[in-house]
């Protein structure tokens, strides 16, 4: 499965140059490759002129679905590893034949490249007759999980709520993997990315991508650049994620409305709804277990 591990995504949309990404996707060893849009040819070549790994996606449509296939195709032969069918709310109301339409003339070309469907698979969608074609031709589901976009109120728990919404519910994935795609725009925030990236651990997920890695703020990126542990044992994964001297010990004072950061024996302190913008700070620095100690010398695990 090509898109298995941490992938990025790429679109025109970042405000950044083509070479912003390609230095973060080269910052992150981790990183298998990025997703780019099949309309964009010359934005490829970049990435492969530059030694990574490339996937190609399109938004496609039902109206004219043998065209959409072919151009599908096309950008996959100028050097991809693997496409994706982004198919969204304008298939809703279609029956199978447009999705069927669209594979076949995509496999007139490309008989043996790996298929990916990114589609929202929230309520019953999965159930619609453009995704249940999509189940028999695919190698794996990427989810869209935009926990921002579906909460924008930001409600406790928004994030968890998002994967439940995507991927707890009434869905039939048909036994295909399910490789995430999450949110890393709109400033969702680094704490908020991290809990993306613990529910797909808790899932035993086989990967996910970043959508996108170029519209992701600093201390985003690098929760994503170091948030990853597939391939590693889980004894090593817990002694990387293990406190060490000079890690950040996070303390709430008797009686205090705010809670303070101690890192080598400097000290912050913020309060009120600031709390969670310093957490996120100290995310792009330290993504590990941090323990936070009570004055009675009480110690709570926070996953950051």
């Amino acid at each position: 499965m090509k898109a298995a591990g941490k992938w990025g995504w790429w679109n025109q949309h970042t405000g950044h140059s083509v070479e912003f990404t390609i230095d973060r996707a080269k910052d992150d060893p981790t990183l298998q490759g990025i997703i780019t849009k099949a309309s964009y040819p010359s934005v490829t070549q970049k990435f492969l002129d530059a030694g990574l790994r490339v996937g190609v996606e399109a938004y496609v449509y039902p109206n004219n679905p043998v065209v959409e296939g072919h151009n599908l195709a096309a950008a996959v032969a100028g050097g991809a590893e693997f496409a994706v069918i982004n198919a969204e709310v304008e298939w809703e109301g279609t029956i199978s034949t447009p999705m069927e339409e669209l594979i076949a003339s995509f496999r007139e070309t490309q008989p043996d490249t790996e298929l990916y469907a990114s589609t929202d698979t929230r309520a019953n969608r999965t159930h619609l007759p453009y995704q249940q074609v999509l189940s028999d031709y695919i190698t794996a589901w990427m989810p869209m999980i935009y926990p921002l976009a579906f909460y924008p109120t930001r409600p406790q728990g928004f994030v968890e709520l998002a994967f439940r919404d995507c991927l707890d519910g009434n869905q039939h994935f048909e036994g295909k993997p399910v490789l995430p795609t999450i949110q890393t725009y709109d400033q969702i925030g680094a704490y908020q990315v991290e809990t993306e990236l613990d529910e797909i651990r808790k899932r035993s997920l086989l990967g996910y991508q970043a959508y996108t890695i170029g519209h992701a703020t600093q201390s985003e990126w690098e929760v994503v650049r170091k948030g990853h542990f597939w391939g590693m044992p889980p004894e090593e994964e817990e002694d990387d994620m293990a406190w060490k001297p000079g890690d950040p010990v996070f303390v709430r004072k008797p009686g205090a409305q705010y809670i303070y950061a101690e890192v080598d024996g400097h000290h912050w302190h913020v309060s009120g709804d600031e709390q969670e913008r310093m957490m996120e700070r100290s995310i792009a620095a330290w993504p590990k277990v941090i323990q936070v100690r009570e004055p009675e010398g009480t110690r709570l695990d926070w996953i950051l």
